[in-house]
């Protein structure tokens, strides 16, 4: 999927997968120090229950995300980064734009994540509702968000 300069491309192969842990483990374990035990998990492989998105601005690799079905309609994003460099340049709000259209496709009707209460805005911003009281997740406040896409 290209949205531009953006490329939001699924990880079908172990090549891609790496690339979007690389991804993740830069802001999450690097920047956001959150510990790799925490931020790696028993869903970190090609071919299980997740999709693993990787995320490219001109051509570089600029973050990463997954997304988990959680019902026959609804995806759950998880783990959704972008470098600190490439910030504030529209990449995540046109990453979950791309994700929504390719889910829509498969005939899913709602998205639902966890963000970080620093973010909720954004998400706000992105047509999403805050469905939650804050909750700490890996030492950090979080909300619950939903959309029906």
């Amino acid at each position: 999927m290209k949205d531009g300069s953006v490329q939001v491309i699924q990880a079908i192969d172990e090549d891609l997968l790496n690339d979007c842990l690389k991804m993740r483990g830069e802001v999450f374990v690097n920047e956001k120090k959150v510990p790799k035990e925490i931020e790696n998990d028993q869903f970190d492989y090609i071919g299980g229950e997740c999709d693993h998105f990787l995320i490219r601005y001109n051509g570089e690799n600029a973050g990463a995300l997954r997304c988990k079905r959680v019902s026959d309609d609804t995806m759950r994003v998880q783990r959704f980064c972008i470098l600190s460099k490439y910030r504030g340049k529209g990449i995540g709000r046109l990453t979950l734009f791309n994700i929504e259209k390719i889910y829509r496709e498969k005939d899913i009707s709602h998205i639902e994540l966890d963000s970080k209460c620093s973010a909720k805005d954004f998400y706000l911003r992105c047509g999403y509702r805050q469905i939650s009281d804050v909750f700490v997740e890996a030492g950090v406040e979080h909300v619950k968000m939903s959309k029906d896409i």
